[in-house]
């Protein structure tokens, strides 16, 4: 039998599909780095996680490694812990491998992480938590992957928000759409929310999880500037005027000290 910690990280990485040292360590898998250490040679031994290494960033230095389930893991946690496969979450071949996609892909596991141990800590559930880099399977011969989050017009044409989720609290289901946003292009980002505006009117998200209520958009930014500017614009411009309320914004520096902290075009500050 695998030690408690190896267990532990098998049973994380089910959830996130893709986590770090700093995350796992996030997570109460750990307390430091050097304690992991034995856990991931132990995994690796056993072929039942695989790494992802990424090498140097000429500016940050040594980008962190990151830690998948394998096919061998899965089955641990299938036949040894009662694991549903639908329940675990680990890459599809090799599409999934994200080096130009690090720091973006880095920000959105970090937000997953932080609102999985928000909810916890009001003693709610995640129901639900899908992203642009979870996909199905294809059941015909050469046909790519569907991303899980891919939400079609009744036009046919679709667009992919970086994650969809429903959330149970406070006894109460909700619904959000989410999009994480680095740098400071905000033309980029009024393009893509004309997108938003489009499946609300059209309740994409609530009839992609079979709800019947209606959904939010969580629009998180890393530049506070970009943010504000976006907010302006939610806020004043008329295309807007019927949905600025479904839009709700936030900071990457913010939700580190209070993931409570999003706000509505109102200025007033909400509670998921």
């Amino acid at each position: 039998m695998l030690k408690e910690r190896s267990i532990k990280i098998l049973e994380v990485l089910a959830i996130f599909k893709f986590l770090n040292n700093t995350q796992f360590i996030r997570l109460w898998v750990a307390k430091n780095k050097p304690n992991l250490i034995p856990a991931f040679k132990e995994l690796s031994m056993l072929n039942m996680i695989g790494k992802l290494t990424f090498g140097v960033h000429p500016k940050l230095w040594r980008l962190q490694n990151y830690y998948y389930l394998k096919p061998k893991g899965k089955n641990f946690l299938i036949e040894h812990l009662q694991y549903s496969e639908q329940r675990i979450k680990m890459p599809i071949g090799t599409s999934s491998m994200f080096f130009r996609d690090y720091y973006h892909r880095t920000n959105a596991i970090d937000f997953q992480v932080g609102l999985y141990k928000h909810i916890l800590k009001r003693w709610g559930k995640v129901l639900l938590y899908d992203t642009y880099y979870d996909h199905t399977w294809s059941t015909k011969k050469n046909q790519p992957l569907k991303a899980k989050t891919k939400l079609i017009f009744r036009d046919g044409s679709f667009f992919i928000p970086d994650a969809i989720m429903k959330l149970q609290v406070d006894g109460e289901i909700k619904i959000y759409t989410f999009e994480i946003y680095n740098g400071a292009d905000t033309k980029r980002v009024m393009q893509q929310l004309q997108k938003h505006i489009k499946s609300l009117q059209e309740w994409l998200p609530s009839i992609a999880l079979d709800e019947k209520k209606g959904s939010k958009v969580l629009l998180l930014f890393d530049s506070t500037a970009c943010m504000r500017a976006v907010m302006s614009r939610v806020c004043s411009e008329t295309v807007f005027v019927n949905f600025k309320n479904l839009f709700l914004f936030s900071d990457t520096d913010t939700i580190d000290s209070n993931f409570d902290s999003w706000c509505s075009c109102g200025g007033k500050y909400v509670k998921l």
